[in-house]
């Protein structure tokens, strides 16, 4: 089983939405991923909230740096932390 991290570092709603469906599918491949959002507000549409639920009921974990974006908040030093133990990061 693989850890993967997922970055979402774009303010485009669009590609904000594909990374969080992207951490969702790569939760069928009984992987171990992880979903950060830095620094950026992310877009909440009704899709986004369900992908992030379904990526926590498929045990996966979502990230911010923002408290805006109602997830676990972490700093930037444990986001460097983490970045060291994924065995992919998956950049958008």
């Amino acid at each position: 089983m693989r850890k993967i991290g997922v970055i979402v570092n774009t303010t485009d709603e669009y590609r904000q939405g594909e990374a969080v469906r992207v951490a969702l599918g790569l939760t069928l491949m009984d992987d171990r991923v992880e979903l950060i959002v830095l620094d950026n507000v992310l877009k909440r549409t009704e899709a986004v909230d369900k992908n992030i639920e379904l990526l926590g009921m498929m045990k996966g974990k979502a990230y911010s740096n923002n408290p805006e974006n109602n997830l676990e908040t972490i700093s930037l030093e444990e986001i460097s932390r983490k970045l060291l133990e994924y065995d992919v990061v998956v950049p958008y």
